[in-house]
């Protein structure tokens, strides 16, 4: 016999950014100073990162980091001007405590990267 209804459809995490991506992407624009073209879409692609790592895709916010800071690099971009990002992504996004556990845990790391790079 089969069942009456239909099952639930799965749930998924609630959207971490929601309706403000638009937002917070032209934030992310403003606090480095470069046009997002300038390097490959890089907010969006660091704002998706995010989101992927809230749904459970671990590291994958690094790597999105680690490639925008590659191609920064390639392209002569002093690196300092991305700690930005970090701060920006963790004043903006507080309440999922996860997300800002695994934020600050990135952020170390990016600052370490960048002490690195510069020298």
């Amino acid at each position: 016999m089969r069942p009456l209804t239909a099952p639930p459809p799965p749930r998924r995490a609630p959207q971490l950014l929601g309706g403000r991506r638009d937002e917070l992407e032209r934030a992310l624009e403003q606090a480095v100073g470069i046009p997002a073209a300038a390097l490959g879409g890089w907010p969006a692609e660091l704002l998706s990162a995010l989101e992927a790592e809230r749904e459970g895709r671990e590291g994958r916010f690094v790597q999105a980091l680690e490639r925008l800071l590659d191609m920064a690099t390639l392209d002569g971009v002093f690196l300092d001007i991305f700690q930005s990002v970090i701060t920006l992504v963790r004043a903006r996004l507080r309440r999922p405590l996860l997300m800002i556990a695994a934020i600050r845990r990135d952020s170390v790391k990016f600052t370490g990267e960048i002490r690195a790079r510069c020298r």
